[in-house]
């Protein structure tokens, strides 16, 4: 890998966990989410899912919490 090329995302496999796991660090581990979200959301993938009037991506990231939220 190049210094131009950036890594986007972080894949979660088995390997990747052991290989974090085994680098012993200590100390507390955090997560963070950064996302961003568009002006207005995006259906275009699951239409059905659509609402009546447009919402914003942190709106229907919001529902979307919600409704996970239901489930545990």
């Amino acid at each position: 890998m190049n210094v131009t090329e950036l890594i986007r995302y972080i894949e979660p496999t088995q390997n990747n966990g052991m290989k974090f796991v085994r680098r012993n660090m200590e100390g507390s581990v955090f997560m963070l989410n950064l996302l961003r979200f568009r002006d207005i959301a995006d259906y275009t993938s699951h239409p059905e899912l659509t609402p009546n009037e447009p919402i914003s991506g942190a709106e229907a990231f919001d529902r979307y919490i919600k409704h996970a939220l239901l489930f545990t």
